[in-house]
This record gives C-alpha cells, structure tokens and sequence, in this order.
C-alpha cells in the first residue's frame, strides 16, 4: 500500500481531520480503545477510526466495547506523530492508572503497558518527574503483582534523580516511601541486603514525613518499616529487628487509629500480632503471646466478616496460631486454649473455602488438625485424632507436590505423627503402614537440600515408626541418617538425642 498516497486521497475527500487525527494517534504504542482515542483527539471518534479502518490505515485487534485498534503494517514508518497529542495521552493513561490502582481490577493496565511506559517517558523527558513519579505511584502495585520488578525499580530510580533539589518535602518523602517498598519486593540480588536498602529509604523518608507535618504518611511509612524490620530478623539479630518492628508499628498506631482507617489500624495491629508472636518464640514467650492475642483482637474489631472476609480469616487463623502456641506455655490452660484455636480456625474456614482461596484453606486445615492433636492429649483421644486425620487430608487436597511441595511434606509428616498416635489405639499394624506411608511421601520433598532440618526431623519421626512396628534395624538405618544430617545443620542436640536412641536400639 502506498501510504502517502492514500493519505493524500483521504484528505482530498474528507479534509484534514482524519490525518491530522491519525498523527495524533501514533504517540499510541501496542494499540489503543476507543476510549482512549476520543480523549486524545478531545472528540467523539468512532467517525474516524470508522474511516481509517476502511482505508486500510488501522486494524481492528477486538471487537469489544470499548473496541481496540492499532496501527496497520508500514503506518508508523511513514506517518510523522504529533507530538503536540503526548499531554492528552498522558492524562489518559495516569487516570487508567490510578482507577486501576484503587479497584484492583488491572486488565487495562496490563493491556496497555506499552502505553504506559509511553506516557511515563514523555513526562520525565518533558521535565515534569513529578507527573512521571503520580503515574508510577498509580502502577507500582501492578507492576508488582506482574513481577515487573525491573521496569518498576528502573522508574523510580529515574525519577528520583530527576527530582534532587527540585522536590518538595512531601513528594521526596514519598519517592524514599515507594523506593523502600521496591527494595522490599525485590526478588533479584541479595533479599538480606535489599532490606538494609529498604530501611534505609523508609528511614530517609521519616526526616520529610514526620507526625507534625504529614502524619498519614508517617503512620504508612512507619508500618512499612516495621515490615522491613520483621522481615530483617529472618537473616540477623532476631530479637533486636522484631523489637525494632514492634516500635515502628507502635508508632503508626499513633496515627492508624480506628477513627482514621479502621482497614489501616487493622493492618498494623496484624502486624504487631505477628511480630509479638515472633518474638515470643525468642523471649518472654508467654507475655509476647499474650500481646500478640491483644493485637488480634484489635484487628479483628475492624476486620469484620463484612468489610474485610479474607483479612477477617487471615486474622482468625492467626489467632488461633497463637492459642495454640500458649496451649504449650500455660499447661493449665491448655485444653482451653486449644478449643479457643479450634474455634478460631473454623471461624476462618468460613471464608477461607476451596473455591475462594484453595491454598490458605489448606493452610488453615492444617492448622486444625496441629490443634485436635494436640488437645487429643488432653483426652477423648479417639474422636480429636480422628478430626486431625480428617482436617490433615482435607489440607491435603490442595497442598499436593504440583501446589505446595514443602508444605505437602509438612502435612504429610504431620499425618504420620497422628497415624502413630492412633495405631497405640487400635489396629496397630496398619495404622503404622499409614504412618510409614506419609513420612516417606513428605521425604519425596524434604530433602537434604530442599529443607535440611525438617528432613532429618522426618527421617527421625519415620524411625520411630519402624521401631513401633518391630523393625529396629530400618528404625536405626532412619536415625543414622536424621543424626547425620542434624549434625550438618548444627541442630547438635537433636542429634545428640537421635543418637542416644541408636545405642538403646543397639546400633
């Protein structure tokens, strides 16, 4: 097709407006709607595009509505854009951005990432980085859930070196917020020293964000950084970073407070709960506990069935962790702490199902079946180790080996466990075979370097079982290898113990 050609016999018979119009839409990249071809021409043109399809100048790419088009083979190498059409692209685009961003819905986005980066280029080599930083703000979370990590960290690197010493302090506040949050969400390089950069902008971004001159934004940045710092404790100093985390959402919590966000204080106070709980598994194990059951509880006087049903059964299913955990600190109380667990686990299942959220059921049924074990200790051992079976194999459904290796062999050894409970009941041979089973399929994925620890912990629990069958000489074979490996973790007490049992077996 000649296509100068064509548009001089266009224009002959219709007048400028359709390559004039067509000029404006080339600053398009991977095609564009209808919708977005009426703002950028600042008219209804469904005339237009009409026209230049027929004339072979564009292509129909969906027959939907809004309809989406895109440029026809050889139009971009011989039309010149308009580049006077950028501002209105621009406006487009950041608005699509920005409703994206607060309903969560990122079809558009996702279909318009060429767009996007289009428009977010024109505004930094426009010399506006801060149109260039609010479009960025309105995609990062879905440059995240894309895994988009480098175009995402790429933006905003940019735009803060285009900002220094021209932003205000708010919005150089901001930039240091969202490059901690990217930091945080890296998955390339070293997790341990993206924290330290995390850290490192949250803490840049408190000296413009203070309580007295932006304190939702200090609240936000404070639970960032406690985010930050529980995190951090995985990789060093665990009990000063949780310390560090729990300080930092106290201070949000001066500023999340139920009457300014009940979603946000609910969010914190999760957060608290859990690094309470970390803690706890450190030091002042029952005061933290304690803590962190108050935590939840404030976060579930927000987080109701109605408003938040997901969060709401994310916080249930914590809490019932942590009554759990304090079955195991107050022996007195244990019975009632496990009905309390028990109870909020179901409560969480009743939003937490197989169709909404497969996994997190699977986590929560595990979590249930952890509790009947336990209380079945406590009596009626029959019916609670039957409930533990039936919550484990439900858990099972949907952690298989595809889904969830890791915690397909935590529930699998977790079912072995009560198979050997329950053979000390009745039908003892075949409840063993049963034990047996499920510790060697949850040694198909822990492994010696898939998860060393919960290997040996395995390979020691299926020893136990041979022993309870009879076979001492497969129940020693088990424990030579579970002392091996604890030793090459450096768990020397377990293997210490391991090893004494060897020797009483007589190995």
């Amino acid at each position: 097709m000649d296509i100068p050609s064509r548009l001089d016999d266009i224009t002959r018979e219709h007048g400028p407006d359709p390559v004039t119009a067509l000029r404006k839409l080339l600053v398009c990249q991977g095609g564009f709607t209808s919708d977005a071809a009426n703002a950028i021409l600042e008219r209804a043109a469904d005339d237009i595009l009409a026209l230049l399809r027929t004339a072979g100048l564009l292509v129909l790419t969906a027959d939907a509505t809004p309809r989406r088009y895109d440029l026809a083979p050889g139009v971009r190498e011989s039309v010149n854009p308009d580049l006077d059409a950028h501002p209105a692209h621009f406006a487009y685009f950041e608005a699509m951005a920005r409703a994206g961003c607060a309903s969560g819905d990122y079809n558009q986005l996702e279909a318009n990432i060429l767009n996007l980066e289009v428009a977010f280029e024109w505004a930094l080599e426009s010399g506006n980085p801060e149109s260039a930083y609010w479009l960025y703000n309105g995609c990062s979370e879905f440059l995240l859930r894309r895994a988009d990590h480098a175009r995402n960290l790429d933006w905003l690197r940019r735009v803060g070196e285009a900002l220094v010493d021209q932003a205000d302090d708010y919005l150089w506040g901001a930039v240091q917020n969202s490059l901690g949050v990217a930091y945080q969400n890296m998955p390339e390089g070293s997790h341990h020293a993206n924290l330290g950069r995390a850290i490192t902008a949250y803490q840049e971004t408190l000296k413009f964000h203070t309580p007295d001159s932006e304190p939702t934004a200090y609240a936000v940045t404070q639970h960032n950084l406690g985010t930050a710092y529980a995190d951090l404790a995985r990789y060093e100093d665990r009990a000063a970073n949780l310390r560090r985390a729990i300080d930092a959402y106290h201070a949000a919590l001066q500023f999340r407070t139920p009457g300014t966000g009940p979603l946000p204080y609910a969010a914190t106070q999760t957060s608290l709960g859990t690094a309470h709980r970390e803690l706890a598994m450190v030091e002042d194990r029952a005061t933290n506990l304690h803590r962190a059951l108050a935590a939840y509880g404030q976060a579930l006087a927000h987080y109701t069935p109605e408003t938040a049903p997901l969060d709401y059964a994310a916080a249930q299913n914590n809490l019932g962790n942590v009554y759990r955990d304090l079955a195991g600190v107050e022996a007195d109380q244990a019975a009632d702490h496990l009905e309390r667990a028990i109870d909020a686990y179901r409560a969480a299942l009743t939003f937490r199902t197989p169709e909404a959220t497969p996994l997190a059921y699977a986590a929560t049924q595990n979590n249930l079946g952890t509790a009947y074990a336990a209380l079945a200790k406590q009596g009626n051992e029959v019916a609670y180790l039957r409930q533990a079976v039936e919550a484990y194999e439900q858990s099972l459904r949907f952690y298989t080996p595809k889904t969830a290796p890791l915690d397909y062999a935590a529930t699998q050894n977790n079912l072995g466990t009560v198979f050997q409970a329950v053979a000390k009941l009745g039908d003892r041979a075949a409840n063993l075979q049963r034990a047996v089973a499920a510790y060697q399929q949850a040694l198909n994925h822990y492994t010696p370097t898939s998860a060393p620890l919960d290997y040996a912990k395995t390979q020691a629990n299926l020893g136990l079982a041979y022993e309870d069958a009879g076979d001492a000489a497969t129940a020693i074979s088990c424990w030579r290898e579970a002392e091996r490996s604890f030793r090459e973790t450096g768990a020397a007490e377990q293997a210490a113990m391991v090893a004494g049992w060897i020797s009483a077996a007589g190995g």
